[in-house]
């Protein structure tokens, strides 16, 4: 809420939407109710109504925007990329993967002990 420029003790005590709101009022996100209540709000506050407005040409302007083609070379390379990496075994001879801490509990100074 922005206190700049208002006219009068009761204009500073106006709640506004907040950013995720006017974006989710936007986009067309809300609940039934979240969406009546900000529409309620919209109808009576000019700065908010423009936020929206603001929001939904921006919106709207990404929406057309031009999208470029991934080259098929570029998702032949994606596609090629393994989806797990093979176990390695550890330098103690555990498999790394069974092993959340790597073996390092095994190799950790112990305090107390000489």
């Amino acid at each position: 809420m922005t206190f700049f420029g208002f006219t009068g003790l009761s204009d500073a005590f106006v709640d506004h939407l907040n950013f995720d709101a006017v974006v989710a009022f936007a986009d067309g996100e809300m609940s039934l109710s979240a969406y009546q209540r900000a529409a309620a709000h919209l109808a009576r506050c000019e700065q908010c109504a423009a936020e929206v407005a603001e929001q939904t040409s921006a919106r709207e302007a990404l929406r057309s925007a031009f999208v470029p083609r991934m080259p098929g070379s570029l998702f032949e390379q994606l596609r090629s990329i393994p989806v797990a990496l093979p176990a390695v075994s550890s330098p103690n001879g555990r498999d790394s993967t069974s092993d959340p801490t790597g073996g390092w509990s095994e190799r950790r100074p112990r305090f107390g002990s000489r």
